[in-house]
C-alpha cells in the first residue's frame, strides 16, 4: 500500500493548533526562527495568546496564518519522516502545495520559511478583496446570494459543505452575515 501526505491550506489554521507539537523535539526553536523572521511571536499568535499592538497578531491574518500553517506542517512531516514513515505521493492545496515541495526536499527549512513570508505580505497587499472559508451552510441559499451580489464570487468549491468565497469585503460580509 502506497503511503500519501496530503497538506490543507489556508482556512484549516485554528487557534491552538500547536500545542499538541510543543513536545516535539525542535518544535519551539521553529517557531522562533519563524518569529525572527517574521519580526512577530508566531507561537503566541497560534496560541491566542499575542495582541501586543506590535504587528498583525490575529492567526486570520494571511501574513500570519500562511507561516503559521507551514511551521506547523513542516513540523508534522518531519516528524513522521523521523518515525520512518515517508510517502510515496505527496499533495497539498493552495498553501499546502509548498509543504508538499518541502516535503519532498525540493528547498529547505529556511527557503520554505522565507516563501512563506513573501507570499503572505504580497497576498496581504493584493487589498481590495476578500476571501473567506463557508462551512456548515445552506447550498442553495448560498447559490442564490452569490448570483445575486455584485462582486463575490466562489473561489474555491471543495464540496457541497466547504466553499471558498471571494469579492468585495463588504459584499461578502453581507452575504456571510445573513447566511444559514
Amino acid at each position: 500500500m502506497k503511503k500519501s501526505f496530503v497538506f490543507p491550506g489556508q482556512g484549516s489554521q485554528k487557534v491552538g493548533m500547536a500545542e499538541a507539537l510543543l513536545s516535539i523535539e525542535g518544535s519551539r526553536e521553529r517557531f522562533a526562527t519563524a518569529s525572527e523572521l517574521l519580526g512577530r511571536d508566531l507561537l503566541a499568535i497560534c496560541q491566542g495568546e499575542s495582541g501586543r499592538g506590535d504587528g498583525p497578531d490575529d492567526l486570520n491574518d494571511t501574513r500570519n496564518t500562511q507561516p503559521a500553517l507551514f511551521v506547523t506542517e513542516s513540523l508534522l512531516v518531519d516528524n513522521l519522516i523521523a518515525q520512518g514513515r515517508e510517502a510515496e505521493l505527496l499533495a497539498g492545496h493552495s498553501l499546502g502545495e509548498l509543504v508538499a515541495l518541502y516535503a519532498a526536499g525540493v528547498f529547505d527549512l529556511e527557503t520554505g520559511l522565507n516563501l512563506m513570508k513573501t507570499r503572505s505580505e504580497l497576498m496581504a497587499k493584493a487589498g481590495g478583496g476578500a476571501m473567506t472559508a463557508v462551512i456548515g451552510f445552506d447550498r442553495s441559499e448560498l447559490t442564490e446570494r452569490v448570483a445575486a451580489s455584485e462582486g463575490v464570487h466562489i473561489a474555491n468549491d471543495n464540496s457541497d459543505a466547504q466553499v471558498v468565497l471571494s469579492g468585495q469585503p463588504d459584499a461578502l460580509e453581507s452575504i456571510c452575515s445573513n447566511l444559514r
